[in-house]
């Protein structure tokens, strides 16, 4: 959803059905997406292995680090690593 230049989404509210996006909410990366069917997947944009801010990956429906190549599902748990443990919580309330 555009690149790092981009304008950057503040609120769930905001994502379209079928789109993801990271953001930035109280302070948190936030790796938002929004299924066909409205509901919001979020889990921290962090990756638990070195710190980088993982990336959409829109084929495969996964969070993707840049740095390492670790892999996520929607629900943040590790398909592929170097990552052992999962994205941590998308919550921010």
């Amino acid at each position: 959803m555009g690149g790092y230049l981009s304008r950057k989404l503040h609120s769930f509210d905001e994502l379209p059905p079928g789109q993801a996006a990271i953001m930035r909410i109280d302070g948190k990366h936030v790796a938002a997406y929004r299924d066909d069917e409205g509901r919001v997947h979020s889990v921290s944009a962090v990756c638990p292995h070195m710190g980088c801010i993982v990336g959409w990956n829109e084929t495969d429906r996964t969070w993707d680090c840049p740095c390492h190549g670790s892999r996520f599902g929607l629900d943040g748990e590790v398909m592929h690593g170097p990552a052992t443990t999962p994205l941590g919580s998308g919550s921010t309330g």
